[in-house]
């Protein structure tokens, strides 16, 4: 994670005992990681995506039994070039497997370039017991975007909710 991004982490469970460095907390349920940018959609961008799968940001989550884990997303992009396709991943740990994929494009005009959200949604249905660790992850599609960029430079949320079985 660059110096660019403030970072906050809450570690939560249900029970006390599946946390041995007091990172659980018995009433609260949900777990989050974001990263919020200084600068949204300023003129540098704080990471630029090319054609090689690059990562954005990762949260580690633990769970003391089976659950459902719900991950929640948004990440503010933009493009110099035209018609950009991007693709998002969300991966099991890092360079693990892919449990979630979506292609988001824009197709503007010259000079019409500005921000977009890009809103992530998937529930993870085979989470472990422990620390479940996901990456977000971008590329611009290699094929129908050759040699283009994506920009990301605006907000990045990234969370976690773990919903007992």
């Amino acid at each position: 994670m660059s110096d660019y991004y403030k970072k906050k982490y809450i570690k939560t469970s249900k029970n006390d005992s599946c946390c041995p460095d007091s990172c659980c907390y018995p009433d609260l349920e949900p777990t989050f990681s974001f990263s919020e940018p200084i600068s949204v959609f300023s003129a540098s961008p704080i990471l630029t995506v090319t054609n090689i799968e690059t990562s954005i940001t990762n949260l580690t989550i633990n769970t003391c039994q089976n659950s459902l884990i719900e991950l929640r997303g948004l990440v503010g992009w933009s493009t110099p070039d035209e018609d950009v396709l991007t693709i998002w991943r969300i991966r099991r740990t890092a360079g693990g497997p892919i449990i979630w994929e979506a292609r988001n494009g824009i197709g503007v005009d010259s000079g019409e370039q500005s921000g977009y959200i890009t809103s992530i949604l998937h529930v993870d249905n085979n989470a472990l017991c422990g620390n479940n660790t996901y990456v977000l992850t971008a590329q611009v599609d290699p094929v129908t975007s050759a040699n283009l960029t994506a920009n990301i430079n605006g907000p990045i949320v990234f969370n976690a909710t773990a919903y007992p079985l």
